[in-house]
């Protein structure tokens, strides 16, 4: 939980590439971004578009190879109105990559 919780304060980050509309632009498939929508419960999470449908990632991890993670399907379909790239994990001094 942690983990999670650094990761939403990296994102807020100002020097971090800005939130990107929905309506601007989309991630590419299948690859893990930060989504946003001020409607839900849980404002920020980690999530991927299918290519149909967003999905949210409910076992977020970060193995070597990069962020990977266990995606559900909520009841109603996520519609978020916001994403960004997931941010570079701190470095032992505490400044990402």
């Amino acid at each position: 939980m942690a983990d999670k919780a650094r990761l939403l304060q990296d994102a807020l980050d100002p020097r971090l590439e800005p939130w990107i509309a929905v309506t601007e632009e989309l991630p590419d498939v299948d690859i893990e971004v930060l989504i946003a929508n001020n409607a839900w419960d849980e404002p920020v999470c980690v999530g991927f578009l299918d290519g149909h449908f967003w999905v949210r990632c409910i076992a977020p991890s970060v193995p070597l190879d990069g962020l990977d993670c266990v995606g559900e399907f909520n009841a109603h379909m996520l519609e978020p109105t916001h994403w960004m790239p997931v941010p570079e994990p701190p470095t032992e001094s505490g400044v990402a990559k």
